[in-house]
């Protein structure tokens, strides 16, 4: 397990009893970078704002190291922009809805 401090990784567990109520959230609890790794558990620091969580030993289920693209790599930067567009493409699609559902409430309505 030594092998993934310093690494960017996801952390699996058994079921928590925490109400997460997005993908930004759960990427805030469960993906970061792995600080120490012990025979208690696992230090990690969030990503996005440098908290700390901790995963004992006994609940964790998988550790994975994950990709880190380098925006200085122009390989990376094709791969970012790809992504980039999928992520806007949802994005257009998850508006889409909600423009037919607010439509349908108008028609229901009058």
């Amino acid at each position: 397990m030594k092998y993934f401090e310093g690494k960017i990784c996801s952390v699996f567990t058994v079921p928590i009893n925490k109400n997460i109520k997005n993908d930004e959230e759960h990427l805030n609890y469960f993906v970061g970078l792995i600080e120490s790794v012990t025979n208690e558990g696992i230090l990690m620091k969030q990503l996005s704002s440098n908290l700390k969580n901790y995963f004992f030993k006994h609940s964790i289920v998988a550790i994975c190291e994950e990709e880190v693209l380098d925006p200085q790599n122009e390989k990376d930067v094709e791969l970012i922009n790809e992504i980039k567009k999928i992520h806007e493409k949802e994005k257009e699609e998850y508006l889409n809805i909600n423009q037919l559902n607010s439509i349908v409430k108008e028609v229901k309505n009058s």
